[in-house]
């Protein structure tokens, strides 16, 4: 199998669970803000004012990084309107789109003194091609 790279632009690290998937589907990820900080920050820090053509400025520039880099995927997740513009664009150009599925399991824990802690607990699944 052909290993490939996909561009992956989340604002935490991927787990080793996410890695061995990629790498299971013949994908080797390059994280955004190891080759483009600039680029990463600006996605993780959506300003709320910024226009519709503001947001495609940057999906563009997301999916042009990828292309650079020689990704045949991307993995996008954050601010809805980024990612909308980010897979309608990379999907034109030929880029496979993958977003990571998890399972959430909430725990509680009443203390002592009757307040509840609630703990959330995410476990990788898959990734989904959209």
């Amino acid at each position: 199998m052909t290993v490939q790279k996909i561009l992956v632009v989340m604002s935490h690290n991927l787990n080793q669970n996410q890695i061995n998937g990629l790498n299971t589907m013949g994908l080797n990820p390059v994280i955004l803000s190891a080759v483009n900080s600039d680029l990463a920050n600006t996605c993780k820090q959506i300003d709320p004012n910024f226009s519709k053509a503001d947001i495609q400025k940057i999906a563009d520039s997301v999916v042009r990084e990828a292309i650079s880099l020689g990704a045949t995927a991307l993995m996008i997740q954050g601010e809805p309107s980024l990612f909308f513009s980010a897979v309608e664009n990379a999907k034109d150009r030929g880029l496979k789109c993958f977003v990571a599925t998890s399972e959430r399991v909430s725990v509680e824990r009443e203390n002592a003194d009757g307040t509840v802690v609630k703990t959330n607990v995410f476990k990788h699944v898959k990734f989904r091609q959209l």
